[in-house]
């Protein structure tokens, strides 16, 4: 998997009020080329990466992935606020600092009485990194949960427990971990109850027989069940920033193209172009 981005959101969002939450790159994994497709390693783009933000519950837990639920800042200080209408969002560099191996902390603003209401900030090392940066106005009035993607690192991640902060600001400020019940939303998935089963759905169909209709269909009307196939991987492949590589017919010269079932899988990395994921 280094290949290839993870996501983690919080349980509880904020919906009112001013609240932050920290993190902190503890480690980089060093990328092991070998068996690899050495001559495009800039392709793979399998270096670390950390994007901080917000997102809406049940939205994607990929930033950056064309979603229009999120608003969050890269790892070099460049913030992204997609739009229903531009969901592609040009991020702008807002930060003269990259985040790098400080502790980065994300104040969300939705204090009507402030003068920098619905905005977000980032704080490096508890000194403001940027200027307080509006939210889309189609998030107005929703939850926003913290969410954090990354790749190839090790991370912590403080919401606050009892208060503590890693890094003190300028000013006192409340953490996610210490939500006021008026200002809170819960996420409403959570853990099955312990000792409960889990439910696992096994479609059957012929190939270009309307199988993955069936399947888009059964999870509008079931979305607490997660799709797990080929096309999946392929697309996760493609938000995590790796781009899809032609395949030649030795033979005939023409193009390798796969189908809605099996898509055509190449990315130059072994560890997924083998479907070893």
């Amino acid at each position: 998997f280094e290949h290839l981005l993870s996501g983690v959101r919080a349980t509880a969002g904020a919906k009112a009020g001013r609240y932050l939450f920290e993190v902190r790159v503890l480690e980089r994994k060093a990328v092991d080329w070998k068996g690899g497709d050495w001559n495009d390693r800039d392709n793979v783009q399998a270096q670390g990466s950390l994007r901080v933000g917000l997102s809406l519950a049940g939205s994607s837990l990929l930033l950056g992935d064309g979603s229009s639920d999120q608003v969050f800042f890269y790892e070099d200080g460049a913030f992204s606020a997609p739009t229903p209408e531009v969901s592609r969002h040009h991020a702008q560099k807002v930060c003269k600092q990259p985040m790098a191996s400080k502790v980065v902390a994300l104040l969300l603003n939705l204090d009507a009485a402030s003068p920098s209401a619905s905005t977000v900030s980032l704080f490096l090392d508890g000194v403001r990194a940027c200027a307080p940066q509006k939210l889309p106005q189609h998030l107005l009035g929703k939850a926003l949960y913290p969410t954090i993607s990354f790749k190839n690192l090790t991370l912590a991640v403080n919401v606050g427990a009892g208060g503590a902060q890693l890094r003190k600001l300028p000013f006192s400020c409340r953490m996610f971990g210490d939500l006021s019940g008026e200002d809170a939303e819960t996420s409403r998935r959570v853990r099955p109850a312990q000792g409960s089963r889990y439910r696992v759905v096994v479609p059957v169909g012929l190939p270009s027989e309307g199988f993955f209709d069936f399947v888009d269909r059964f999870l509008e009307g079931n979305p607490e069940f997660i799709e797990l196939s080929d096309r999946k991987i392929f697309d996760w492949c493609r938000k995590s920033g790796l781009k899809p590589r032609k395949i030649w017919n030795n033979n005939s010269k023409h193009q390798v193209k796969g189908s809605r079932d099996r898509p055509v899988i190449k990315f130059g990395a072994a560890g997924i172009d083998n479907r070893g994921v």
